[in-house]
C-alpha cells in the first residue's frame, strides 16, 4: 500500500541516480577508450539529419533548424564517432534549453548548419542554441577533461567531441552569438580534404514541415 506515494519516489529515485551513475561509467569507459577513427566514404549531411531528427523527436516542444547543401556531403570519416560527437553536442544543446529563466517566453530553438569555404579549404558545422549560454569564466577549459559547468556532470561530454574532431584533423570552439543574444554556439572545423561534394546552395528546413 502506498498511498502518500513515497514508496514510489523513492524507486524513481533509485532508478534515476542508478541510470546517472550508469552513464557516468560509460562516459569514463568511452573516454578511456577512444577508438582512432577507422575512414571511410559517407554523407555527412545525412548524417547531421539523422542527428537532428533524433533530438526532434526526444525534444518535440522546440525547434530544429538545419541548413546544409542540398545535393550532400560526400565525406571521408569515422562515420560511428563523427555521428557521436555530434550527437552530444546537439543533445547538450537542447538539455540547455530547459534551463532558460522561466520569463523567457521565447522558443527554445537548435539551429544547425553545414558550410564549404572552397577558399579555406575547411567544412564548417555549427550548433547554435538560444539557452543560457557558456559560462564566460569556466568556457576556455570546457573542451578540458572533467571539466563541466553541469551539475552530475562528468566534464567528458565535450572532452569526447574534442578528441573525436581532432583526430579527424579538425577543431571545436565554444562561442556566443555575435548579435547579443543569449545562447551558445559550438563550432566544428574539418579539413575540406574530407570533402568530395561539388558546390551547392543551401536551403533551410524546419523538422517541424520537413516529417
Amino acid at each position: 500500500d502506498d498511498e502518500d506515494g513515497v514508496f514510489e519516489r523513492c524507486i524513481n529515485t533509485i532508478l534515476r541516480q542508478v541510470s546517472d551513475i550508469g552513464r557516468m561509467v560509460q562516459e569514463f569507459s568511452d573516454f578511456a577508450r577512444m577508438p582512432k577513427p577507422t575512414p571511410s566514404r559517407f554523407d555527412l549531411a545525412a548524417l547531421v539529419t539523422d542527428v537532428v531528427f533524433a533530438q526532434r523527436v526526444v525534444h518535440p516542444d522546440y525547434r530544429f533548424v538545419r541548413s546544409m547543401p542540398d545535393e550532400g556531403l560526400e565525406t571521408l570519416g569515422d562515420e560511428r564517432l563523427l555521428g557521436q560527437a555530434l550527437t552530444n553536442i546537439v543533445k547538450n544543446a537542447a538539455e540547455a534549453l530547459s534551463r532558460r529563466p522561466q520569463t523567457d517566453e521565447a522558443q527554445g530553438q537548435v539551429s544547425v548548419s553545414v558550410e564549404r569555404s572552397e577558399e579555406d579549404g575547411f567544412i564548417v558545422i555549427s550548433i547554435e542554441d538560444n539557452g543560457p549560454g557558456f559560462p564566460k569564466d569556466a568556457r576556455d577549459q570546457l573542451l578540458e577533461p572533467y571539466v563541466t559547468a553541469r551539475e552530475g556532470g562528468t566534464g567528458l561530454g565535450l572532452a569526447i567531441v574534442n578528441r573525436v574532431i581532432m583526430d579527424h584533423g579538425g577543431s571545436v570552439q565554444l562561442l556566443e552569438p555575435t548579435h547579443g543574444a543569449q545562447g551558445a554556439i559550438v563550432k566544428i572545423v574539418l579539413p575540406h580534404s574530407l570533402s568530395g561534394a561539388a558546390d551547392g546552395e543551401h536551403q533551410t528546413l524546419e523538422y517541424a514541415n520537413e516529417y
